[in-house]
């Protein structure tokens, strides 16, 4: 894939030194690992892999892989799929960032997520409609959450707008 990689601002990445590990071995470590794994990852396959001595992501992890040692782990290895970013030049060829992982709810289970890299969101419509769903219903959360604040009205009708929109591009499709 060849992508720059940096690191997105997150205080935890400092905390636990993570910033100072170069953000483009880390990338194409999980660049790699995304082809070993059918283009999907979960924090145990990060754990899994940082393991292994040679892996970049060992010295991120502590060993011991105990009930609470083994959690606080897990979320390290979120921590790192969702502060990673990919440099590209946007379309007035600025350099820009966007995320290089999103958490995308399963097929299969769907109380289960797998991160995948945001070129194969891009290209999979599947994975693509999965995402699209999940910020619709963050969107409605947010309106349920602060229906009270009149200064947010813009907001709500924008998302009643989105709502629509994807109702009638589902009534096109069928």
């Amino acid at each position: 894939m060849s992508n720059s990689y940096i690191w997105g601002e997150n205080p935890f990445l400092r905390s636990e030194g993570i910033r100072d590990v170069d953000p483009q071995i880390v990338g194409e470590r999980i660049e790699q690992l995304l082809s070993e794994h059918d283009g999907k990852l979960t924090p145990d396959l990060i754990l899994r892999d940082a393991e292994n001595t040679e892996s970049p992501l060992n010295k991120f992890f502590t060993q011991a892989q105990k009930d609470k040692a083994y959690k606080w782990d897990l979320h390290t290895a979120r921590v790192i799929m969702n502060s990673l970013r990919i440099v590209y030049v946007n379309e007035s060829g600025d350099q820009d960032t966007k995320y290089a992982m999103m958490s995308v709810r399963r097929e299969d289970d769907k109380r289960k997520r797998d991160y995948q890299h945001m070129d194969t969101i891009e290209l999979d419509e599947t994975a693509r409609t999965r995402v699209l769903n999940d910020v619709v219903s963050e969107l409605r959360a947010i309106r349920r959450k602060y229906n009270y604040l009149r200064a947010l009205t813009p907001l709500f009708v924008a998302i009643e707008e989105i709502e629509e929109a994807l109702e009638r591009e589902e009534e096109n499709d069928e």
